[in-house]
């Protein structure tokens, strides 16, 4: 097996580019397929045109258009690809799928590789097309030719729907690989911004891992890690793709029929409201009524509801793009002066509003994030089954905790191994901080392992007295910025 190498100019994606590499390169006789997902502008695109470059395979994106033009359009695709004298004008998608699967490698001992882009509105215009598509990965596969297919889709819902339980596909692919935005260490690294671990937070905070963003950005990173010029000059520019997209991520989600309800939930959400009664409260609905948009945002990955740690049927909801709370924090609500070219002042007068808003729900998210990418099992005191947030209650206490670490216990509910406080603002982290967390530990009673570890987790850093209290107890963990982008 030969593996194609990565183009240089592709940032990072080592791991998708190596399991599409294998998928095209295993040897063995019959059609195989393989499903990418994942939200636009993350470069899966570029990818599949490279590697249908590097391997001389076929690639096709399918258009927001009827099933006549989309097959007309992969009819002049086709006929260019396989050289053919007279442009071959399919019928159906049956005779142009019978055509790719009866068209041989191009080198004897290779698999034709066929890259389908966009399909999800491939199936809406041709529902059809996964029915058709699957008699060719069904038990006789092998008479089907060494075709390698991938299908690649933009909107998980409809992905999510093309595999689901029933239909046509479930089961076909022997490989499903979700391009997910860079993490927080990879965008700060592809911002430039290595050593500058604060102006990587506070860009990731506002914008996310979206590579494409560099690009609507002109190509231009924070100079000096210099993030207030940098956001005035694009971000809140209304001259800039930046300004808009935290609608047009909604608007060009074609499962979320009912906009305004949506954007109703994801607002409520992004003014911190995380638990599904107080949305309900923020919206003046029942409940029960979230149950569906809450389903359907959970589909489409806008949001996740995490599990809470010490309650089983109790969730925290999480907003999952970033660029929705900035667009809600920051322009929706400054509109007016922002057209009017105000953004410098605007900027610094939602300094307050972005540190509680913006970056205090970010940080416990991407400490999270942090706990179960990078950190040691040192650092967590065990093996890390679960992380999120979760309200303690024991008696008349009442806790909201930022972190609460999970690992498994062999006889009992999962042991609670570290407990955390996150603090976004701009003043070092004290004393009472860990103070509560011993507390909190008190109150835990038999859900606690042997040793719980307090875990402060600090933007501005910890004061003196915390750090002399630190140094004499090996339960505490003190993490700065510096150790999240860095360290483990």
């Amino acid at each position: 097996m030969i593996l194609v190498p990565k183009p240089a100019h592709i940032f990072d994606r080592v791991t998708e580019w190596e399991e599409l590499a294998r998928f095209i390169s295993t040897p063995g006789p019959g059609a195989r397929l393989a499903v990418v997902y994942g939200r636009r502008r993350q470069g899966k695109s570029l990818l599949l045109q490279e590697l249908a470059r590097a391997c001389s395979g076929f690639y096709w994106e399918a258009a927001q258009q009827s099933r006549a033009q989309n097959l007309e359009a992969f009819s002049m695709a086709w006929s260019g690809h396989m050289g053919a004298a007279g442009r071959p004008r399919f019928l159906s998608w049956q005779d142009a799928l019978e055509a790719v699967f009866a068209a041989p490698a191009e080198i004897a001992s290779a698999s034709r590789v066929v890259l389908f882009d966009e399909v999800g509105y491939l199936a809406e215009s041709a529902p059809e097309f996964p029915s058709v598509l699957q008699r060719f990965f069904g038990p006789d596969a092998d008479r089907h030719g060494t075709t390698a297919m991938v299908l690649c889709g933009s909107v998980y819902a409809q992905m999510t729907k093309l595999l689901a339980a029933g239909q046509p596909l479930r089961g076909r692919q022997s490989r499903n690989l979700r391009v997910d935005p860079f993490d927080f260490r990879t965008a700060g690294a592809f911002w430039g911004l290595q050593g500058n671990p604060d102006a990587a937070f506070r860009l990731h905070a506002l914008i996310g891992g979206t590579p494409a963003y560099r690009r609507f950005a002109g190509g231009e990173a924070p100079e000096g890690g210099d993030i207030d010029r940098w956001v005035a000059k694009h971000l809140l520019s209304p001259a800039s793709p930046l300004y808009q997209e935290g609608e047009i991520l909604i608007a060009e989600d074609p499962t979320l029929y009912d906009k305004g309800l949506y954007w109703s939930v994801l607002n409520a959400i992004a003014d911190g409201n995380r638990r599904r009664g107080d949305i309900a409260a923020a919206l003046d609905r029942p409940s029960s009524a979230l149950a569906q948009p809450l389903r359907v945002l959970s589909e489409g990955a806008w949001i996740e509801q995490r599990a809470d740690p010490l309650h089983a049927r109790a969730s925290t909801v999480l907003l999952t793009e970033p660029m929705l709370r900035t667009h809600r924090v920051l322009i929706a609500a400054e509109r007016y002066r922002l057209e009017r070219g105000n953004a410098k002042a605007v900027w610094e007068d939602a300094q307050i509003r972005l540190a509680r808003a913006v970056y205090g729900p970010h940080m416990e998210w991407m400490t999270a994030d942090w706990l179960g990418r990078f950190a040691s099992p040192e650092t967590v005191g065990g093996t890390l089954r679960s992380v999120g947030p979760a309200v303690l209650r024991s008696g008349g206490l009442v806790l909201q905790l930022d972190l609460v670490v999970t690992e498994p216990s062999p006889k009992d509910a999962d042991r609670v191994c570290a407990i955390g406080e996150v603090k976004a603002d701009n003043a070092p982290m004290g004393v009472a901080q860990l103070a509560r967390l011993d507390d909190a530990v008190e109150a835990l009673r038999a859900r606690k392992a042997p040793v719980v570890r307090r875990l402060l987790v600090a933007r501005r850093g910890f004061t003196a007295e915390l750090r002399r209290v630190a140094r004499r107890r090996s339960d505490v963990e003190l993490i700065d910025m510096a150790r999240l982008y860095d360290g483990d």
